[in-house]
């Protein structure tokens, strides 16, 4: 996220219009979770990176679920995420570690903004309204359900806008047969658009767009789109930008 941040500062006063910040709103008691957080939880996915040339590179991602902590009052599970890529010749590693907890309105990561408050100076600060958190899931999941995931918005004598705004739709339900544990499986997903707008202006817009397949009483068993959007979502510049990720299931133990 934090190479954004110089776009910010130039457009300040150029936005006409402001969106409403992710709240959690409280909600019913829900049974159906779609998030393991569980010590010891640990998921294996295939990775493919394709770039704009139609190259590929294949790899693997390790994601796994141990301890906890507080970060500003707040709970969160840790969640470690380790990804591999085969270059020729070579294996690119790296690894990213995200804080996320689960309630009653859904899953939610904290998000790193120091890169935002840090870096600007007091006169400019005082505009800037960042969500603390993203939110990945909506409880009660349900089909057509809209839900916003991150905003940034800066302000100025009345006149603002959102930077960054992050929302999701599911778009669909579906079934999606999968090689997992060795074991060919039927998983019964909802199919979730996320949409990641960058506005350069009052009326320029960057769009990116990615999908997950998340299972209930597991998790995201696929996702693909394009890497900004994951990027974004990790906290950490995990994938070369223009290319196109695609994740699958093939391992997880709880």
């Amino acid at each position: 996220m934090k190479k954004y941040i110089l776009l910010f500062i130039s457009i300040l006063f150029s936005f006409v219009a402001c969106k409403e910040s992710t709240t959690e709103p409280p909600i019913e008691q829900i049974n159906d979770k779609y998030y393991i957080l569980k010590d010891g939880t640990s998921f294996i996915y295939s990775l493919s990176i394709t770039d704009t040339n139609n190259v590929t590179f294949s790899g693997v991602r390790y994601l796994d679920i141990n301890d906890s902590t507080v970060l500003e009052g707040t709970k969160y599970k840790i969640q470690i995420d380790s990804f591999e890529t085969f270059i020729p010749f070579d294996t690119l590693t790296t690894s990213v570690v995200s804080y996320i907890r689960e309630s009653n309105g859904g899953v939610f990561t904290f998000a790193d903004t120091t890169g935002f408050t840090g870096f600007l100076p007091d006169s400019l600060r005082q505009f800037l309204t960042v969500d603390k958190e993203s939110r990945l899931l909506f409880y009660p999941l349900s089909l057509d359900q809209e839900f916003p995931v991150f905003t940034l918005s800066l302000s100025a004598f009345i006149i603002g806008i959102n930077v960054i705004d992050i929302d999701a739709k599911v778009e669909s339900a579906e079934n999606i047969m999968m090689i997992v544990n060795n074991t060919s499986t039927d998983f019964i997903t909802y199919k979730i658009k996320y949409t990641f707008v960058i506005r350069t202006s009052s009326s320029d817009e960057i769009i990116y767009t990615a999908y997950g397949w998340v299972v209930k009483d597991l998790g995201f068993v696929k996702w693909e789109g394009d890497s900004e959007v994951f990027n974004f979502l990790f906290n950490e510049n995990i994938f070369p930008p223009y290319t196109t990720i695609n994740m699958n299931l093939t391992q997880y133990q709880f």
